[in-house]
């Protein structure tokens, strides 16, 4: 089944993604009310890349954007350990039918994969800005790519 994935603006101002036809909510206020659809993706890790530049200053824009594109250049050669391609690999058994993921249920993987909590949380803003995972409220998150 193929997802279609939305950019979502709050009446806040904040941009937020998530799968069309799901339930989606503010990251910044917890609204689900008010959201409009930006734009529409079908590609998660397009989506999360449209999400965090949405948020991002525009005087820091074009920075981020030749940073992630130096950053996607050295994942394609492949610039990577086998202990994080693990951990990808782990995130869709421990998803739920959804692709949803919780703190509580990679909290509970950490001591399997042998890292602390501050290594887990430096691993979730890594696959946040990598497009694998797109933060959908406190301590929860969606499965971009699987």
């Amino acid at each position: 089944m193929n997802r279609k994935f939305i950019l979502a603006r709050c009446i806040c101002g904040f941009a937020t993604g998530g799968v069309l036809g799901r339930r989606i909510s503010c990251g910044r206020c917890g609204s689900n009310v008010g959201l409009t659809t930006e734009s529409s993706y079908d590609n998660g890790a397009e989506l999360a890349q449209s999400v965090m530049l949405a948020n991002t200053p525009e005087e820091l824009r074009t920075e981020l954007e030749e940073r992630l594109s130096k950053a996607e250049k050295s994942v394609s050669h492949g610039v990577r350990g086998n202990g994080i391609n693990d951990l990808i690999r782990s995130l869709s058994n421990i998803a739920d039918d959804n692709g949803l993921l919780t703190i509580d249920q990679l909290e509970k993987h950490s001591s399997v994969w042998s890292i602390t909590r501050k290594e887990l949380d430096r691993f979730l803003s890594i696959a946040e800005a990598e497009g694998l995972l797109s933060r959908t409220g406190t301590g929860t998150w969606i499965l971009m790519e699987s």
